[in-house]
């Protein structure tokens, strides 16, 4: 579980050409609900009016199909969704529900460096007039590797609000572009590096930066999102190779040769054994020398 502590929060939407996608539910600032609400990245031009809440009313609804063809008369596309019905909650911009949407951008951006996020949508669960004047995020493991989820904010007397939020974001990710042998090195030659839209982490994926030194652990088939689970270093050392130890404490240097006791790749520490049979732990060197911990 995650803390963050809040001061001053610069609020930031990054914007992307791409076609728009609906979400269920979106907070609102004004009494009236204009395109822009939905995606921060609409132009002056194109941004017209969609409803007006009703007197004192905090809740309006409309069916996604005729939002769709609102925005369709508007010329602007949208991706199809199995969404029926779409919820506005009006909160009053004193609230700062941006303030708390970028400090939950700000910890994604954190995890996932490489991440684009396109915008970042967060709706109480429960009407609130007010949020404390400080308090920190709190969001679970679990919820910060998915694109949708809970999370709430905790003052200093423990009372807590809790939130829902909606993450649109891309990251890159790399995939086998052919079928890729038990022990094959994994380069740009088998591989391929694309873009894929936020969801849910199965796992830790494998980035470009790894194509170094690394081999398939098992049979990889063409078009296979690529884990860190699925590679590993490629071995400089092999199990039952003789090597040279040393071992250094300030100004002694002692060499000795020992055997490897398991496969290994740089900076690896793997298990060696002494001529006299005595086993030590190493940190492999080069594909011949071993420095002895």
């Amino acid at each position: 579980m995650k803390k963050i502590s809040i001061s001053t929060l610069l609020i930031v939407f990054p914007t992307f050409a791409l076609s728009l996608i609906l979400n269920d539910e979106y907070i609102v600032n004004n009494k009236s609900i204009y395109a822009k609400d939905i995606y921060k990245s609409i132009s002056k031009k194109n941004n017209f009016l969609i409803g007006n809440f009703e007197h004192d009313s905090t809740k309006f609804y409309i069916s996604t199909m005729d939002l769709i063809e609102q925005f369709n008369k508007n010329n602007i596309s949208v991706d199809k969704t199995n969404i029926r019905q779409i919820k506005f909650t009006y909160v009053p911009a004193t609230l700062c529900i941006n303030c708390i949407a970028d400090s939950l951008q700000k910890e994604f951006q954190k995890k996932y460096p490489d991440m684009d996020i396109v915008n970042v949508i967060v709706t109480p669960k429960n009407n609130i007039d007010s949020l404390p004047d400080k308090y920190e995020i709190v969001i679970n493991d679990s919820d910060i590797q998915k694109s949708n989820g809970l999370f709430y904010i905790e003052d200093s007397d423990g009372n807590r609000i809790h939130f829902k939020f909606n993450i649109e974001a891309y990251i890159e990710i790399v995939k086998s572009s052919t079928n890729i042998q038990k022990g094959e090195a994994l380069t740009s030659s088998n591989t391929v590096v694309q873009k894929m839209k936020f969801e849910r982490f199965r796992g830790d994926y494998l980035s470009v930066q790894d194509l170094n030194d690394i081999v398939a652990k098992g049979y990889i088939p063409k078009d296979r999102e690529l884990f860190n689970r699925n590679i590993e270093k490629n071995s400089v050392v092999l199990k039952g190779q003789m090597l040279k130890g040393f071992i250094r404490d300030g100004n002694v240097y002692m060499e000795t040769e020992v055997k490897a006791l398991q496969n290994g790749g740089f900076n690896d520490s793997i298990q060696v054994e002494t001529t006299d049979g005595i086993r030590l732990k190493a940190i492999i060197i080069s594909s011949g020398l071993v420095k002895i911990l």
